[in-house]
């Protein structure tokens, strides 16, 4: 049984692109070279987890993969990279909740809460998450609608790297 805290081979790769993602938001336009800067920090939890068949390049390539379907993304949305608050921590003593939300947005009066993910797929309890993340948010908005007298629309998405697909928050 797998706990929470379980260093896996994909856990791993998602820590690694999640690290490569924020970079690449910061405006690291070298992926690659951000890749092998990034991967000696990684080095130990890898070996902990993988035996003599790991293909160190084929992790590698299956990375940078991720990040370029992600490259294209960002690529298409330049606002991405202005205005952008990255692993946002948040905590609600109302509503006794905290989270980490991957990245914020802030063009105007609008916020864009973007969560990526780097699993095969897009699955239901992600929106979940993405709904709390919008939760965690509200106290934050309130005070800039108070401050700024206009009010402020809050935009949530997924974002996959497995191909750069994204998906507007869906309550079911």
């Amino acid at each position: 049984r797998r706990g929470k805290g379980d260093v896996t081979i994909h856990t791993l790769k998602g820590q690694l692109v999640h690290s490569l993602f924020d970079k690449m938001l910061e405006g690291e336009t070298d992926i690659a070279a951000a890749y092998d800067t990034a991967l000696p920090g990684y080095i130990v939890p890898l070996a902990s987890v993988t035996d003599d068949f790991f293909d160190d390049q084929a992790f590698r390539a299956d990375v940078l993969r991720h990040m370029a379907a992600l490259r294209q993304y960002v690529d298409q949305n330049p606002h991405l990279l202005q205005n952008t608050q990255l692993e946002l921590k948040r905590y609600s003593a109302t509503i006794g909740i905290q989270g980490r939300i991957d990245a914020i947005f802030r063009e105007g009066n609008r916020i864009d809460i973007l969560e990526l993910k780097t699993g095969k797929q897009i699955r239901f309890e992600d929106h979940a998450q993405l709904f709390i993340y919008r939760l965690l948010m509200s106290d934050q908005v309130r005070r800039w609608q108070r401050t700024e007298g206009q009010e402020v629309e809050i935009t949530s998405r997924l974002l996959s790297s497995t191909d750069g697909s994204h998906a507007p928050m869906k309550l079911m």
